[in-house]
This record gives C-alpha cells, structure tokens and sequence, in this order.
C-alpha cells in the first residue's frame, strides 16, 4: 500500500512511500527515487523551486517497529501517516511476553510483533485488523508452546 503525502519544502511535488519487507520504495512524483548512499543518514537529495538542494530523511518510529517512518527536512518533522494510538501498540506488541520464554520466545515474539506492526498500517478496518492481530498472538504463542515440547522431547528422550 502506498501513502502519498507532501513537503512544504518541496510544493508541487507529489511524494509517496510504500513499505515492503525485502526494503521500502520512495517516489516523487511517481517515479522511484534512491538515497544518497555517500552521505550521513542516507538522504534523499532533491532539488528545490530556487535550485538549491533539499535533503529528505526517513526517521524511524517506535524503535523501527512502525512501517511508516517520519520524514525530517531542513528541522521539520512530516508525518506520513497519523500516530499509532497507543492501545493498537500496546495490542501489536503483546507477542513480546514470549520474551519470558526466553531466546526462542524473544525469537518468535519479536517476529510475530514485527508483522502485527505491520497489520496496524494495512488499510482494513479496525476490527479486521485487531482479528488478524489476534490470530497472530494465538499463533506465536501456539510456535512457542510446539516449539518447546519438541526441544523437551529431543533433550529429555523418555
């Protein structure tokens, strides 16, 4: 899913950012734009009505956890998208108590949490996200749980 927005820096173009999971594609103005691998903080570099350069960071947002990072230019912060509430990070973030698990159960939250992350930004209805959310929690905890009584049967042979 795509999500168009603008810069005041940069009127009359028209800028979209859509989140993948092998990398994420920037576009303005409908083409696909890279960063600027040379510089700090990877920018991208455009070039303003007056000819001077403008340079465009995609900062990242609750730890990386959300797909939509802000965009920072010349000190200003645009958001992409709104704010997740907070109840939604609360509700994505809940495979993370596989944490107590330990490193197999850190492992499997933290990779169920990434994609219920991802669910909140899909474009659903609230509710359908919540159930997909929701399958992904029992899922997680149902790996962990299989996941756990394999390694008991290997390391503990009756």
């Amino acid at each position: 899913m795509k999500y168009p927005f603008t810069l005041d820096e940069l009127p009359g173009s028209e800028f979209e950012y859509e989140p993948g999971f092998w990398g994420n594609n920037f576009y303005k103005d409908g083409v696909a734009v890279t960063p600027s691998k040379k510089e700090k903080g990877k920018p991208y570099i455009f070039e303003d009505d007056n000819g001077e350069e403008v340079r465009v960071y995609l900062k990242s947002q609750l730890l990386g956890l959300d797909p939509l990072p802000k965009v920072k230019v010349n000190d200003n912060i645009t958001l992409i998208a709104e704010a997740l509430p907070w109840y939604k990070c609360v509700f994505a973030s809940l495979p993370l108590l596989l944490l107590l698990g330990g490193a197999i159960g850190g492992a499997i939250g933290g990779f169920f949490t990434y994609f219920n992350f991802r669910i909140t930004r899909d474009g659903s209805k609230p509710i359908i996200q919540y159930a997909k959310m929701f399958f992904l929690l029992c899922s997680a905890f149902a790996l962990y749980f299989m996941t756990m009584l394999l390694l008991l049967s290997i390391l503990n042979p009756p």
